[in-house]
């Protein structure tokens, strides 16, 4: 299971675009197996075309809608497999007796 809570937006404003969201800050948090552990990261948004139907303006946007953008940007699957393995180091099993022995 996987939550991701933004944090902070950054955004700008230029001839094409007004509020255009560029950057997002967020907490993703992993649990497997029972096991939970989180990280902060940032998600860099890419620059629409101008007329480009995915344009939403700023007070139209929802949180849903931003999650959905952190979730389909490059950084975050990084981001999931980061967080991830941390939780596999915590809970690998070490194996301390050998056939050797």
């Amino acid at each position: 299971m996987e939550t991701i809570t933004i944090t902070s937006i950054r955004k700008e404003t230029d001839s094409n675009f007004t509020d255009l969201i560029t950057t997002v800050n967020y907490n993703l948090s992993v649990t497997i197996g029972g096991e939970t552990e989180s990280g902060s990261f940032q998600s860099t948004m890419g620059y629409p075309e101008v007329g480009e139907a995915i344009y939403t303006n700023y007070n139209s946007l929802t949180e849903d809608q931003v999650k959905g953008w952190v979730k389909g940007s490059p950084e975050y699957g990084g981001a999931f497999n980061s967080v991830k393995s941390i939780i596999q180091e915590r809970t690998a099993t070490n194996i301390t007796d050998f056939p050797w022995s």
